[in-house]
């Protein structure tokens, strides 16, 4: 009896560190200026949090700093600037869904994962005792900077920016209108426990933030309101919505 008590208790001693993962925690300081393309300066502060399991999956979401009102009377409307992030090698898969609109309406929905093209330049520096390659790439419209650390062998970083050689320390759009630098790293053994989501394609998100733009401008046509319209401003980081 006490032999199969103790192998019961090995059996169950091994299952639950089988099921632990080794999990990988990153803090993102992020800098946004929510006047991109405007010809302003609008800077807010972000933190953003990115978990990866098992060298595998990635959950990446930010959180604002603080809560800064703009002194400008309009309704600016930008969809696509802060997300929580999925991403999942072995399944070659990128879900996404907006944390402004999450209490409102959660929708998730899919994306590429990493589909951008990277080139990797000569050009390294030591980024907080880092070795850190820089490499640029396109995506949707921006041409992105990255420092990556090849001895950190990750491919993820912040939002939906990654698949180089090692985690991306630093992120920038060629223009500085976002710029992030992760300020810490931890490890530790756990289980990222992500729920499971339904999530609709690209299209349609596309498709639906077009509508809501269509809707909007039409209701400002119909009221009496002169300047209504032109103080609603549709922006968009990833160029990939109608004008």
């Amino acid at each position: 009896m006490l032999k199969i008590f103790c192998l019961l208790t090995i059996c169950c001693i091994s299952n639950i560190l089988y099921s632990q993962e080794q999990l990988t925690h990153i803090t993102y300081k992020l800098l946004f200026n929510r006047k991109y393309d405007q010809g302003g300066s609008d800077i807010r502060s972000y933190t953003g949090s990115l978990e990866i399991s098992n060298s595998v999956r990635s959950n990446f979401y930010m959180v604002a700093d603080s809560q800064m009102q703009s002194t400008e009377n309009t309704l600016e409307l930008d969809p696509d600037t802060i997300w929580r992030v999925r991403a999942d090698l072995a399944e070659q898969a990128m879900l996404f869904n907006d944390i402004f609109n999450e209490k409102l309406l959660s929708k998730w929905y899919r994306d590429t994962l990493y589909p951008m093209e990277w080139t990797i330049d000569n050009e390294t520096k030591v980024i907080d005792s880092l070795s850190c390659t820089r490499a640029t790439a396109d995506f949707r419209g921006r041409t992105y900077i990255a420092w990556f650390c090849s001895d950190l062998a990750l491919p993820f970083g912040p939002w939906k920016i990654g698949g180089l050689p090692g985690l991306i320390i630093r992120l920038e759009d060629e223009h500085g209108y976002l710029k992030a630098s992760m300020v810490k790293l931890s490890r530790s053994s756990g289980v990222l426990s992500l729920p499971i989501v339904r999530a609709q394609s690209f299209d349609e998100f596309v498709r639906s933030v077009n509508a809501t733009r269509r809707t909007m401008k039409q209701a400002m046509r119909t009221t009496n309101c002169v300047d209504c319209e032109s103080q609603v401003k549709f922006h968009s980081w990833e160029k990939v919505f109608s004008e």
